[in-house]
């Protein structure tokens, strides 16, 4: 997976992966090691349902700005984990 290595971006403040047909929830493990993002678009990420927003939510502790718009295949149960971002400002 090409995602492995974002974790190696530990001062990196913004990420935009939006529309990328190929980042899944496993991918989202992938950025736990990003601890000072503040800005991420996960827009148009067709294959998101959500299942890896645990460990993510847990490890983005700066995070003020998601973005999921057009994640058509998110699923509601997994949505109550972004209650735990407590630095979240906005929310798309």
């Amino acid at each position: 997976s090409t995602t492995r290595y974002l974790g190696d971006l530990r001062n990196l403040s913004t990420l935009a992966v939006t529309g990328c047909s190929k980042l899944n929830d496993r991918s989202l493990r992938d950025m736990t090691g990003l601890c000072y993002l503040v800005h991420l678009s996960l827009s148009s990420c067709s294959l998101l349902t959500g299942s890896g927003f645990e460990p993510l939510c847990s490890a983005l502790t700066q995070l003020r700005h998601l973005d999921l718009s057009k994640c058509h295949q998110l699923q509601d149960q997994y949505l109550y984990q972004l209650a735990t971002l407590a630095a979240l400002e906005s929310l798309e």
